[in-house]
């Protein structure tokens, strides 16, 4: 990736067996000024392993909620601004609620900075 010869506006990332924690810092490097990233959030692949259900599947919406909300916090600690998060039309393949994370860098050191 780090190949690539300019900073991207986009990318998009669907990842499994591995957190999302694991890959969205070397995503952001990749991003130019006021680009973004859409993230497909697997909560099966965000919890720890005592919260997911039996053949890995978490149907509990106050599970995903958890989840969420975790993810959430991690991505504000971590500098990444929530844009937009919406429930995947599609389920996983074992029947999976998916969610579409829709992220932007944060602009260092700026409050109540203006939404693009």
């Amino acid at each position: 990736l780090e190949a690539l010869p300019e900073p991207v506006d986009l990318v998009t990332v669907d990842v499994a067996f591995i957190s999302l924690r694991r890959v969205l810092p070397s995503a952001r490097r990749l991003l130019r000024p006021g680009a973004a990233i859409v993230a497909l959030f697997k909560p099966q692949f965000e919890a720890a392993k005592r919260e997911v259900g039996k053949g890995g599947v978490i149907r509990d919406p106050l599970m995903h909620a958890t989840l969420i909300g975790r993810f959430a916090a991690w991505c504000v600690e971590n500098g990444l601004r929530i844009r937009g998060l919406t429930a995947s039309p599609l389920l996983g393949p074992a029947g999976n609620r998916e969610f579409f994370f829709h992220l932007r860098p944060a602009l260092s050191g700026v409050e109540g900075e203006a939404s693009p």
